[in-house]
């Protein structure tokens, strides 16, 4: 049905970040999600009476065992001494290749539930780094800005992972500020035309505004007087910069500024 494949992407989805993030971000996520229902399993007791939180703790610990979404091990498990027996699903046999479809044809979609990934694991391992290590410096940002633009076709991704990392809690000031510049040097480079498709990476951006500049805003309420303000004094340059641009429409700039600036 429509909800379980949609369950199922939720699942996959929540357990790759938290294979990478740790479980910071699965507390992060909590908190946000709390009066949304999909995310009860997080808050419910774990056993045979809630299979979605065993799922998705199967499917961090084997991302963590180094297998991935299409192949792991299916040999029954313990994830420490004296734990319960874990037996992992069978993996499903590989789809059959479609047949190019006739000129005019339509497109072959994609299976109902697969998971929705073009970055190989590799890439998004090695992004993941750049992430967790990204410094505010023009070498540092540029290094991620490069390798995200040399990613279009997954642009999707690159601003899921950007956003994720950006609304995770506890994140120092700096590294917060250096996952914003990279946001900003990816829009500015989105617009070149030597970029095939890079305006994609606007129209993902664009969604995830209202989370980043929450968290953001969470993040400048925790600051003494004087960080406080200069922390603001930075976000907001980086808006005026989006303004400015034009890169995007100048109402949900407006949003994304008086959000971070809330201090109800």
């Amino acid at each position: 049905s429509t909800q379980s494949t949609w369950d199922d992407r939720l699942l996959v989805h929540l357990a790759v970040f938290t294979s990478k993030f740790g479980v910071q971000f699965e507390q992060t996520i909590r908190a946000r999600e709390a009066d949304n229902p999909a995310y009860n399993f997080l808050r419910e007791a774990f056993g045979v009476s809630n299979p979605r939180l065993v799922f998705y703790k199967w499917r961090v610990y084997s991302l963590l065992q180094g297998d991935t979404l299409q192949q792991w091990r299916t040999a029954p498990f313990q994830m420490y001494q004296s734990g319960p027996v874990w037996v992992p699903p069978p993996v499903p046999a590989p789809a059959p290749t479609p047949a190019p479809a006739a000129a005019g044809g339509a497109a072959v979609a994609a299976p109902p539930g697969a998971p929705v990934s073009v970055l190989s694991n590799e890439e998004s391992d090695a992004f993941f780094q750049l992430l967790r290590g990204l410094q505010p410096t023009s070498g540092s940002i540029r290094e991620a800005m490069v390798y995200a633009m040399d990613r279009v076709h997954a642009a999707g991704e690159i601003v899921d992972f950007v956003s994720q990392s950006l609304c995770l809690s506890e994140t120092p000031v700096p590294t917060k500020l250096a996952r914003l510049y990279l946001v900003n040097d990816i829009l500015y480079n989105s617009g070149s035309t030597q970029i095939k498709g890079g305006q994609s990476f606007r129209r993902y951006l664009q969604a995830c505004l209202p989370e980043i500049f929450k968290s953001l805003n969470q993040l400048y309420r925790q600051q003494g007087r004087i960080s406080a303000v200069k922390f603001k004094d930075d976000v907001c340059k980086v808006l005026d910069v989006w303004d400015r641009w034009g890169v995007f429409p100048s109402d949900v700039i407006s949003t994304a500024r008086s959000t971070f600036l809330n201090v109800s």
